[in-house]
This record gives C-alpha cells, sequence and structure tokens, in this order.
C-alpha cells in the first residue's frame, strides 16, 4: 500500500505562486512511492506540508488550534526565501542599503509587537531600532514622498484616520514591508515545525547563518524532477521566436530585455526575433496569449546572488520554452539544463535550435539524463530521511 503525504494550501489566498512547489514536490515523492494530496484543511495524525507563508492572523490561529488538539501531527516546512543580514538587521531577501536597513528595523519591532500570534522582538531587535531610529527618520521623507510627511502631520494633528492612499512608504515598499511579515511569521511558527525542506541549496546556506531563524532537523533540498520523454516532446509547441520573462520585471530585468532586443536590432534579426516581452502570472493560463520559445532568466539586480531552480524547471516543465540565464551561478544542478546568454552567438544558436527542434532535442537530451540522475538520487536521500513515524 503506497504512503500518503498531505500538503496544505490553506495558508495561501491565490495558489499561483505556489502551484510549481506543488508539481515538484508532488513529481519527488510519486517517485518513491509517495503520493501527495492537496488540502485546503490540516489532517490529523497525518504528515502536513506546509510551504512557508504565515503572514495570515486567521490561519495563523487555526494552526496553533491544530497543534493544541493534535500535538502529535507531524508539519514539514518548506523553506523558500533567502535569510540576509546586511548592517546588523536580517529578514527575508534584504539586500537594500543602510536606508532600507533602517526601515526593516522598525518593522522587525513594530510589526511583531502589533500582533499578537508573532513572538515578541528580541532585546536585540529593539536596541537595533533605536540605532536606526535617527537613519529613519533622515530619510522617512524621501520614502514618503514630497509632501507627503506634511499629509500625515496635517491628519494626525485633526485626529483623522490616515489613508491607506497617503502612507505612499506603504506603496512604494510593499514588498520590503511583506517580506518582514513573511519573516516574522516563520520566526514566530517555526516551533511547530518537526522538519523543514529547503527549495534551494542558497536558503539552506542562509539560514545557517541566520540569528533569529533556528530550524529544527533538516531533510534536504528539493531537486524537481524533470521528465526528458515530456520536456523534448513539447518543448517550442505552439511557441513564437522571442524572450519573455514572466513575474515582476526590476530595473535590471528590463535592461536585461532592451540589451538583448538592441542586439536583434543590431545584427538584422528583428525579422526572426520578436522583441523580448513580459508576462504576468495571471495572464499565463489564457489560451489567445502567444508564449515565446525561449524564458529570460536574468537575476533580480546586479548583485542577487542566487539562481532561481524553480522558474527553470517550470520554463522546461510547464511552459515548453528553453530557459536562458544572463548568469551561471552553479548553485543548483538544474542550471545546466540552460542556455547563457553571450550576445549575437547565443541568438545564433537558439535560432537554429527553433528552427530544427532536433537540435535542441540532442543538446538537451544528455543535460536531462545527466541532471535526473543527480536529482533522484538527492531526493531518495531526502524522502528516506523522513522517519517511518512521518510517512
Amino acid at each position: 500500500m503506497r504512503k500518503e503525504v498531505y500538503i496544505y494550501s490553506g495558508n495561501h489566498g491565490k495558489l499561483g505562486g505556489v502551484e510549481d512547489y506543488f508539481s515538484i514536490i508532488r513529481g519527488i515523492l510519486e517517485q518513491n512511492d509517495v503520493d501527495l494530496i492537496v488540502s485546503d484543511k490540516l489532517i490529523p495524525n497525518k504528515t502536513n506540508i506546509l510551504i512557508d507563508e504565515f503572514t495570515n492572523y486567521i490561519e495563523n490561529k487555526k494552526l496553533e488550534k491544530f497543534k493544541e488538539e493534535y500535538p502529535n501531527s507531524k508539519l514539514i516546512f518548506v523553506l523558500t526565501e533567502f535569510v540576509e543580514r546586511k548592517w546588523l538587521v536580517e529578514s527575508f531577501n534584504h539586500f537594500g542599503g543602510v536606508f532600507n536597513s533602517s526601515l526593516v528595523a522598525l518593522l522587525n519591532c513594530y510589526i511583531p509587537l502589533k500582533r499578537k500570534d508573532f513572538d515578541n522582538p528580541s532585546v536585540s531587535d529593539m536596541l537595533l531600532a533605536l540605532l536606526y531610529l535617527p537613519v529613519f527618520l533622515i530619510y522617512a521623507p524621501f520614502l514618503i514622498g514630497m509632501g507627503g510627511a506634511k499629509r500625515i502631520k496635517t491628519k494626525l494633528k485633526n485626529k483623522r484616520a490616515v489613508k491607506n492612499s497617503d502612507l505612499s512608504l506603504i506603496g512604494k515598499h510593499y514588498s520590503l514591508i511583506y517580506l518582514c511579515l513573511r519573516y516574522w511569521g516563520l520566526r514566530s511558527f517555526m516551533v511547530h515545525a518537526s522538519e523543514v525542506v529547503y527549495a534551494h541549496s542558497g536558503v539552506k546556506e542562509s539560514f545557517h547563518k541566520s540569528k533569529g531563524l533556528h530550524p529544527p532537523k533538516e531533510l534536504g533540498v528539493l531537486h524537481p524532477v524533470i521528465s526528458e520523454e515530456r520536456v523534448l516532446e513539447d518543448l517550442f509547441i505552439d511557441k513564437e521566436r522571442f524572450f519573455e520573462i514572466t513575474g515582476s520585471v526590476t530595473a535590471y530585468r528590463a535592461s536585461w530585455m532592451s540589451k538583448i532586443d538592441l542586439v536583434i536590432r543590431i545584427y538584422g534579426m528583428h525579422n526572426l526575433f520578436e522583441k523580448c516581452k513580459q508576462f504576468s502570472f495571471s495572464s499565463l493560463n489564457k489560451k489567445t496569449v502567444k508564449r515565446g520559445a525561449f524564458s529570460l532568466h536574468p537575476p533580480q539586480t546586479k548583485k542577487w546572488p542566487y539562481s532561481s531552480p524553480t522558474r527553470i524547471y517550470r520554463a522546461l516543465a510547464i511552459d515548453n520554452n528553453l530557459p536562458v540565464l544572463t548568469h551561471y551561478f552553479n548553485q543548483h544542478p538544474i542550471e545546466k539544463l540552460c542556455s547563457v546568454y553571450s550576445g549575437v552567438d547565443t541568438l545564433v544558436e537558439l535560432n537554429d535550435m527553433f528552427e530544427d527542434r532536433q537540435v535542441a532535442v540532442r543538446k538537451l537530451s544528455e543535460r536531462i539524463k545527466e541532471y535526473n540522475r543527480i536529482a533522484q538520487a538527492e531526493n531518495q536521500l531526502l524522502v528516506m530521511s523522513c522517519s517511518e513515524k512521518i510517512l
């Protein structure tokens, strides 16, 4: 009889951002004779997998109640974000400068003090907030924007509520604030995890350096299963000859799109390649949308230190296009399935692959075989490291 594991979806509002993880985890478990069942409820006395997202107050209260009623139920957390410490201040994906650190330092006190479901800030957190307060006060007018501080001051004097539309601070720094919420949610609820799995070796290394987050037993790192037959059969099917970028496009990513468009123009390839295009996740499933044969994967910023294995997996296994990196990090074996952009020669190579799919098949086939050999060995160790009690 096959074993069963449940993956909890209730702590994620829209599943668009985590469906790839569901697919990756299902592939790994099924390859090792374990069935994965998606559930919007935590299942008592079973193994429940939760992908890190503990920002919802109602969901957090459900989790606390569940652990009180079923203390022996196993929870495995999948950790997906990078813990970064800059200027003594720690949060998720915190790659900003001293001014961002001042905001994060204050949030690291404000958020846990405001939220009853979160742990209290440490003495160190409070000291850092005091240390950074003068820096924040200098920077606040620039964060809020011209006239923003004056509007807020006027409303406070009149004892009227400050509308969200006036708080441009929140709008401009929503991602940073959200990541602080993610950080404190995990910091507060890690105590409920029986074991953890990392989405990336870089995530694992970042947690090992963390001062505030201390994972329990580690099972290993996810290595997505790539179906050689399906990838090679579906590659480029119903695709157009252009590069696409999915998700948010930072200034650095936009610069790469412009750079490639310029090379295409300079070398007279504009009759072959269309301009690079951006696609939001909400538009990906629309049948009328023409998708690119190649997906471009620049890091978020020039100094961004990590690769994105999940995006590479999605490109090959779900979007059926060829992922193209702008930088090879050598952090995950899945990177070797990609092409690496190096100018006009890469465009010539990609054009050859698009015009003759057998060229692409020959190049990818051996790469996928070698990757799967590594991935299967790593995933088998990951599943075997789960105790019999858990599975």
